[in-house]
Protein backbone atom coordinates (compact mmCIF):
# COMPACT_ATOMS: atom_id res chain seq x y z
CA UNK A 1 0.00 0.00 0.00
CA UNK A 2 1.45 3.45 -1.12
CA UNK A 3 2.34 6.09 1.50
CA UNK A 4 -0.59 8.18 1.52
CA UNK A 5 1.14 10.80 3.23
CA UNK A 6 3.97 11.00 0.58
CA UNK A 7 1.56 10.71 -2.03
CA UNK A 8 -0.06 13.81 -0.88
CA UNK A 9 2.96 16.10 0.12
CA UNK A 10 3.92 19.61 -1.69
CA UNK A 11 6.88 17.85 -2.37
CA UNK A 12 7.03 18.15 -6.26
CA UNK A 13 3.34 18.70 -6.41
CA UNK A 14 2.26 19.72 -9.91
CA UNK A 15 -0.31 21.78 -10.70
CA UNK A 16 -2.96 18.86 -11.34
CA UNK A 17 -2.15 17.59 -7.57
CA UNK A 18 -3.13 20.88 -6.03
CA UNK A 19 -6.24 20.86 -7.98
CA UNK A 20 -6.94 17.86 -6.53
CA UNK A 21 -6.54 18.26 -2.68
CA UNK A 22 -8.76 21.63 -4.27
CA UNK A 23 -11.13 19.30 -5.23
CA UNK A 24 -11.43 16.71 -2.24
CA UNK A 25 -12.17 20.07 -0.04
CA UNK A 26 -15.05 20.83 -2.29
CA UNK A 27 -16.24 17.62 -2.45
CA UNK A 28 -16.64 17.34 1.03
CA UNK A 29 -18.75 20.80 1.03
CA UNK A 30 -21.03 19.49 -2.00
CA UNK A 31 -21.46 16.22 -0.26
CA UNK A 32 -22.33 18.07 3.48
CA UNK A 33 -24.59 20.31 1.27
CA UNK A 34 -26.46 17.23 -0.07
CA UNK A 35 -26.39 14.96 2.69
CA UNK A 36 -28.17 17.71 5.00
CA UNK A 37 -30.77 18.48 1.97
CA UNK A 38 -31.52 14.71 1.74
CA UNK A 39 -32.23 14.85 5.37
CA UNK A 40 -34.63 18.48 5.34
CA UNK A 41 -36.32 17.53 2.58
CA UNK A 42 -36.93 13.75 2.31
CA UNK A 43 -35.67 12.02 5.83
CA UNK A 44 -37.20 14.10 8.33
CA UNK A 45 -41.02 15.52 6.74
CA UNK A 46 -41.46 11.29 6.17
CA UNK A 47 -40.44 11.28 10.19
CA UNK A 48 -42.52 14.49 11.40
CA UNK A 49 -45.81 13.03 8.76
CA UNK A 50 -45.67 9.93 10.41
CA UNK A 51 -45.13 8.87 6.97
CA UNK A 52 -42.47 5.93 7.56
CA UNK A 53 -41.33 4.49 10.87
CA UNK A 54 -37.94 5.70 12.13
CA UNK A 55 -36.86 2.34 11.44
CA UNK A 56 -37.79 2.47 8.04
CA UNK A 57 -36.32 5.38 7.73
CA UNK A 58 -33.14 4.04 9.16
CA UNK A 59 -33.10 1.27 6.56
CA UNK A 60 -33.39 3.91 3.82
CA UNK A 61 -31.00 6.49 4.93
CA UNK A 62 -28.54 4.57 7.21
CA UNK A 63 -26.21 6.51 9.29
CA UNK A 64 -27.00 9.96 7.73
CA UNK A 65 -27.54 11.26 11.09
CA UNK A 66 -23.78 10.83 11.63
CA UNK A 67 -22.46 10.79 8.47
CA UNK A 68 -22.87 15.00 8.35
CA UNK A 69 -20.83 15.31 11.04
CA UNK A 70 -17.94 13.20 10.30
CA UNK A 71 -17.43 14.55 6.87
CA UNK A 72 -17.73 18.21 8.46
CA UNK A 73 -15.34 17.37 11.09
CA UNK A 74 -12.61 16.19 7.54
CA UNK A 75 -13.56 19.74 5.78
CA UNK A 76 -12.49 21.74 9.03
CA UNK A 77 -9.38 19.61 9.41
CA UNK A 78 -8.57 20.54 5.25
CA UNK A 79 -9.50 24.21 6.22
CA UNK A 80 -7.50 24.20 8.91
CA UNK A 81 -3.80 23.00 6.91
CA UNK A 82 -5.04 25.48 4.23
CA UNK A 83 -2.56 28.36 3.83
CA UNK A 84 -3.51 32.01 3.32
CA UNK A 85 -2.91 31.66 -0.39
CA UNK A 86 -5.54 28.78 -0.79
CA UNK A 87 -2.62 26.61 -1.27
CA UNK A 88 -2.25 23.21 1.12
CA UNK A 89 1.09 21.46 1.60
CA UNK A 90 -0.41 18.26 3.34
CA UNK A 91 -3.49 16.08 3.47
CA UNK A 92 -2.08 12.70 3.55
CA UNK A 93 -2.04 12.34 7.53
CA UNK A 94 -5.70 14.05 7.41
CA UNK A 95 -7.20 11.14 5.67
CA UNK A 96 -4.96 8.76 6.94
CA UNK A 97 -6.44 9.15 10.74
CA UNK A 98 -10.07 10.17 9.43
CA UNK A 99 -11.04 6.80 7.29
CA UNK A 100 -11.09 5.02 10.33
CA UNK A 101 -13.59 7.03 11.89
CA UNK A 102 -15.80 5.85 8.21
CA UNK A 103 -15.19 2.66 8.40
CA UNK A 104 -16.27 2.54 12.19
CA UNK A 105 -19.71 4.79 10.98
CA UNK A 106 -20.18 2.07 8.40
CA UNK A 107 -19.37 -0.69 10.78
CA UNK A 108 -22.20 0.42 13.02
CA UNK A 109 -24.70 1.00 10.59
CA UNK A 110 -24.13 -2.35 9.43
CA UNK A 111 -25.06 -4.04 12.67
CA UNK A 112 -28.33 -1.84 12.61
Amino acid sequence: MPDLTHCLSAKGRKPFESHAIFELSQGEEDLIGRLETSKKAYHDPMLKLSIMTEQELNQIFGTLDSLIPLHEDLLSMLKEVRKPDGSTDCVGHILVGWLPCLNSSIAIAATK
